[in-house]
């Protein structure tokens, strides 16, 4: 994919996102997504913490303690609540020459700080991704990254 390609696509995925975040969520009927809660950046780490405690079963893990209270004590001011996409990456947008034609999955969808769709983007420039030759990222060590990843995280 060419330099002129990538941002073309990048400036496209962005657009698409932003255009998720301006649909009045309210007015659509999306309040089902809120599950009664205040949409906030404090219920999201809310979310997130529960989350990692659930899977984390008991283990500590210092690097995520230290994550936890870093945020705790720097949360940023509460946006204006969106429409969150849930999973914005390259491989949940059907391409036409280099144009997002359309997004897919929202299984992740959710009331929230727009800000939170860009969080998901990042965890795909790790391991997980397993069909390109290797690469390093971070000074980790990536075993396979596609082209997609690497669109999408530089």
């Amino acid at each position: 994919v060419s330099a002129e390609s990538r941002r073309t696509m990048i400036d496209d995925g962005v657009r698409m996102m932003a255009g998720i975040h301006a649909i009045d969520w309210r007015q659509a009927g999306l309040q089902w997504l809120t599950e009664g809660a205040t949409p906030s950046v404090a219920r999201q780490f809310e979310l997130w913490r529960t989350y990692a405690e659930r899977e984390l079963n008991g283990r500590i893990h210092p690097p995520l303690e230290r994550a936890w209270m870093w945020l705790d004590e720097n949360r940023p001011a509460e946006p204006e609540p969106s429409l969150c996409w849930g999973d914005p990456r390259p491989g949940n947008i059907i391409w036409h020459a280099d144009r997002a034609a359309c997004v897919t999955d929202f299984e992740a969808a959710a009331i929230a700080p727009p800000e939170i769709d860009l969080v998901p983007s990042r965890p795909h420039c790790t391991s997980s991704w397993r069909t390109a030759p290797s690469v390093t990222l971070s000074g980790t060590k990536s075993s396979r990254l596609p082209a997609t990843a690497r669109l999408w995280c530089g």
